[in-house]
């Protein structure tokens, strides 16, 4: 029987996982998390939490030890995500 495909929650899950360690989340560190998942449903969630994180102010990462440079590159990258797909 084939394995159900990852839901957007387990995508949450995983990079809301890895920001708290203090990393940047990506699609491959999420994946490697969740341990399947196609390349393709995980960078479509990836986005929707990108986006989520920086409509929420990135409130997401004020409660993590990331520095305010880190915080200011995710900040700026999850811009340009946005941007980029607004386009």
């Amino acid at each position: 029987m084939a394995r159900p495909g990852v839901t957007k929650q387990e995508v949450y899950t995983a990079a809301n996982t890895i920001v708290a360690n203090n990393k940047m989340p990506n699609v491959a560190t999420i994946r490697k998390i969740l341990g399947r998942g196609s390349i393709t449903t995980i960078q479509k969630y990836f986005k929707n939490w990108k986006q989520d994180c920086f409509k929420k102010g990135g409130n997401t990462f004020t409660n993590t030890n990331l520095n305010a440079e880190e915080v200011a590159t995710l900040k700026y990258t999850l811009n340009q995500q946005i941007e980029k797909n607004s386009t």
